[in-house]
């Protein structure tokens, strides 16, 4: 039986954009800081693929985000999006040690 489990993350648009900052998009022109808007995404996933999950974000190292990114800042805000995935999933009971 799959049993289905919600959970509700709130990352901010820095982390998730990370391409638009060596673009520009995303950040103010006038102060080169970050636009703080906040994104909301709800994900129903089976407990199987909580669990899972879980394991990836414990097992994947920054050596992974710099693989598929174009820079080192960019992977370290994929790595940090990632790190507010993996602490919602551990608020869900899904946790591995």
């Amino acid at each position: 039986m799959d049993v289905q489990a919600s959970t509700v993350l709130a990352v901010s648009r820095a982390d998730l954009d990370t391409a638009a900052r060596g673009a520009g998009r995303g950040w103010s022109t006038a102060n080169q800081e970050p636009i703080m808007n906040t994104v909301e995404i709800t994900v129903t996933l089976t407990e199987t693929q909580a669990w899972e999950l879980a394991q990836f974000f414990k097992r994947i190292c920054f050596s992974d985000y710099r693989g598929c990114a174009t820079s080192d800042a960019e992977a370290y805000h994929m790595r940090d999006a990632g790190e507010h995935i993996r602490r919602a999933l551990a608020e869900q009971g899904y946790a591995p040690r």
